[in-house]
């Protein structure tokens, strides 16, 4: 018997889950709005007896616990979802009592109007609480303009499907932008899918971490899908200080509402280093989005990079922006942009930073494999240098560009008004297709304002345009590399404003066309060359002269089998890497080893280090010789083959 009527109640609650049916007291009947308004009626009379606002509020709400089991349907305590029926007494007594109860509270598929005159807060202070809301495709339809909403403080859990959220839009009143749908703050977990937010003057679903130097009571592990975002202020979706999740298969619609006096990002993250920890690990794929995307990521402020590997990853979504600043803003640091079709079309002939398809304020960024369209006169891709302790590194790989009527591919510029006044160390452009260009004049300007990357690395480029490109502002420690490029500046190759120090040039195997500002030093690199030191290498006194950058250089003897190469910093050269043999004469038999120490700074020279079998410093032989070759790699690159 038992048996039986336990196969029986699974089977009444999956018919409540799916049919939005419901359970009597007895636990016999099952009922719906069709067929039982008598039988619900009666029922949420009952509930009106249990939940009023007397002070004994709470032993009412422990009396009906003990009655109910299961999925709580939000009928049950009076709620109509007629669409014109103020639900709102109906709703936050189902909240409290399933928040209380740790129940899960069903909405089936009505819609719900929700009027209420102050901000509804629940604050599960982490003790075991969590919120679990379920739908069949049910509205709850907000009326006010002048409050935020529902909000969420320190759940274990939040649960949000099937359920679509509706602001007042266009109702008149003062508009709050702080007008919210659903806020969620500081949450262990939270599940987002197949749910809706639109017409709210703020942001449609608010995702934050309370203002509190805790990493445990951040926000992490969320995971928003499936879900539609749309006619929102402020941002459709608005993420900060959140430490991890997936924002994966979403549409952010086209429609912008213009009430709210911010106009945001229809989605924006953000992690504010003031107050909340950075970003550790969100990946944002899959998407639709129309219009703008905000990608904030601080943690360089917190010590994260170069010790933690936290990134952004923003991949596979397609952006679609029409007159609007940018595609895409990113600013802090450990910016992943990759595998995204992004298009942007400006109405407007103003070449004004920022109105093309990036505007990037990243310590580092790795942009790769990207489709990238613009419509309108402008500049494709603006950088400034946001950095901290020069680590900075700006990497843009593959990414394939259309445009008309370009003035800039790539513009770098230092943040004048900002507290950011460290260069970014290394901006590399590698194997990017400009076949879609047309109508362009430069491909690079830099460093605009005196700031940005010491280093610009590019490597297979073909670019035949107006011009090539532009510095400005330089000093002694900036260097542009190219390797394996064909650029054609029908006017200027490259040009220098006489401000400042002349940016140094090294090349190999490229094909360079146009006029070069004059006093620019260019130095070009052969590496089918096989540089080779010989003879008696052993006497203090001789510098060995050697000219593998095209420039003389010599190797001196400091001690006992250590020799400096006094060309070969990695403030000067820092993506060489080195082989090297050593030569010893017909009569040797001997056995020695090789090795190049790096600079302990990026000031320091390469030294090379001779040992027996021994492992002792020791001079080799006379007539023997060092047979060295140089090879272009990256900083991180240097070794050595040696036998």
């Amino acid at each position: 018997m038992g048996r039986r009527n336990f196969l029986r109640d699974i089977l009444l609650w999956i018919l409540a889950f799916f049919f939005g049916y419901t359970v009597n007291e007895e636990g016999g009947k099952l009922f719906n709005q069709q067929d039982g308004d008598e039988h619900g009626k009666k029922l949420s009379d009952k509930v009106k007896t249990l939940i009023d606002t007397s002070s004994d509020h709470g032993k009412k709400i422990d009396n009906i616990s003990k009655k109910a089991e299961g999925i709580i349907h939000v009928k049950e305590f009076g709620a109509k979802g007629d669409g014109e029926t103020d639900d709102t007494t109906a709703i936050n007594n189902a909240i409290e009592y399933c928040f209380k109860n740790k129940k899960t509270l069903n909405f089936g598929s009505g819609s719900y109007l929700y009027d209420k005159k102050t901000t509804w807060y629940i604050n599960g202070e982490f003790n075991g609480h969590f919120i679990d809301w379920i739908g069949m495709g049910a509205r709850i339809i907000f009326k006010r303009l002048d409050i935020a909403y529902i909000a969420f403080y320190k759940m274990e859990y939040v649960h949000l499907v099937g359920i679509d959220f509706e602001g007042p839009a266009a109702v008149g009143g003062s508009p709050n932008q702080n007008a919210v749908g659903i806020a969620v703050y500081s949450t262990k977990r939270l599940i987002v899918n197949r749910c809706s937010f639109i017409n709210f003057i703020g942001d449609g679903l608010l995702i934050s971490s309370e203002q509190i130097d805790n990493r445990k009571q951040s926000s992490q592990n969320i995971k928003v899908q499936n879900c539609y975002f749309s006619n929102n202020g402020r941002g459709g979706l608005t993420v900060v200080g959140c430490v991890s999740g997936v924002i994966e298969n979403n549409h952010f619609g086209a429609e912008r509402l213009m009430l709210a006096p911010v106009v945001g990002e229809v989605l924006h993250i953000e992690s504010d280093p003031k107050t909340r920890y950075g970003v550790e690990g969100l990946a944002i794929c899959y998407n639709l989005i129309y219009n703008a995307v905000n990608l904030t990521n601080s943690t360089w402020t917190e010590g994260y990079i170069g010790e933690k590997d936290t990134w952004i990853n923003f991949h596979h979504n397609k952006v679609i922006v029409d007159d609007n600043l940018y595609g895409i803003i990113s600013a802090g640091g450990n910016i992943k942009i990759i595998d995204n079709e992004i298009d942007v079309t400006r109405n407007t002939t103003a070449d004004d930073l920022g109105i093309g398809a990036l505007f990037l304020k990243c310590n580092s960024a790795i942009i790769e494999r990207n489709t990238i369209k613009t419509k309108g006169k402008g500049t494709l891709i603006s950088v400034y240098n946001w950095t901290h302790g020069t680590k900075g590194k700006v990497i843009f790989r593959e990414n394939n560009y259309t445009a008309s009527h370009c003035s800039y591919i790539y513009r770098f510029f230092k943040d004048i008004g900002g507290s950011f006044s460290e260069n970014h160390k290394i901006v590399k452009i590698q194997n990017e297709d400009f076949i879609g260009v047309t109508n362009a004049n430069w491909l690079l300007s830099a460093p605009q304002s005196g700031g940005n990357a010491q280093k610009y690395f590019l490597e297979g480029i073909i670019w035949t345009h107006q011009n090539g490109m532009e510095f400005k502002n330089t000093t002694k420690n900036h260097i542009l590399y190219l390797r394996d490029c064909i650029i054609v500046g029908e006017d200027s190759l490259i040009s220098w404003n006489n401000v400042g120090t002349a940016i140094k040039v090294y090349y190999e195997n490229c094909n360079l066309s146009g006029t070069v500002a004059t006093n620019i030093p260019t130095y070009p690199i052969d590496l089918a060359v096989v540089y080779k030191i010989s003879g008696k290498i052993n006497d203090m006194d001789i510098n060995y002269p050697t000219s593998i950058i095209g420039r003389k250089n010599t190797l001196t003897k400091i001690s006992k089998g250590k020799y400096k190469w006094d060309a070969f910093s990695l403030e000067d050269l820092y993506n060489y890497s080195f082989s090297a043999q050593i030569l010893l004469n017909s009569k040797e038999t001997g056995f020695y080893n090789l090795s190049f120490q790096k600079p302990t700074n990026d000031k320091g020279l390469l030294t090379i280090e001779i040992k027996n079998e021994s492992n002792l410093l020791v001079d080799l032989p006379d007539n023997s010789g060092i047979q060295i070759i140089g090879k272009n790699l990256s900083k991180n690159a240097i070794s050595v083959v040696a036998s």
